[in-house]
């Protein structure tokens, strides 16, 4: 089991695409963070009709929207990480080194996410 782990371990540090996909997503979530806030801040003045809040109502509205728009990024990370390892074939030294699939999948499922 502790070859497994230290080979999903190697196989993530080794990659780039996390990391590009972790700077995209800081930058989006800051964005998002920065239009909600100022949009739930200045409402009425950008809208007419929308209403202003403040204080701890604006905190809450722009720390709750994380949870809702940040799933995005694990998800695209998951999908290209399974289809990139059957692609380019980097799926063979993990079987060979837990040839048996239980363990594999119990492994690949705890392994360090980014």
């Amino acid at each position: 089991m502790i070859a497994a782990l230290q080979a999903e371990w190697r196989k993530w540090r080794t990659t780039r695409l996390w990391w590009i996909l972790l700077i995209v997503m800081a930058v989006y979530m800051a964005f998002i963070g920065a239009v909600l806030a100022v949009s739930s801040t200045f409402g009425s003045a950008i809208s007419p009709g929308m209403p202003t809040l403040v204080g701890e109502a604006v905190a809450v509205s722009v720390y709750a929207s994380g949870n809702g728009l940040g799933y995005v990024f694990p998800l695209l990370v998951g999908a290209l990480a399974m289809t990139s390892e059957f692609r380019y074939q980097t799926i063979t030294p993990s079987l060979l080194v837990q040839p048996n699939r239980w363990t594999f999948l119990a492994t690949s499922s705890s392994s360090p996410s980014p």
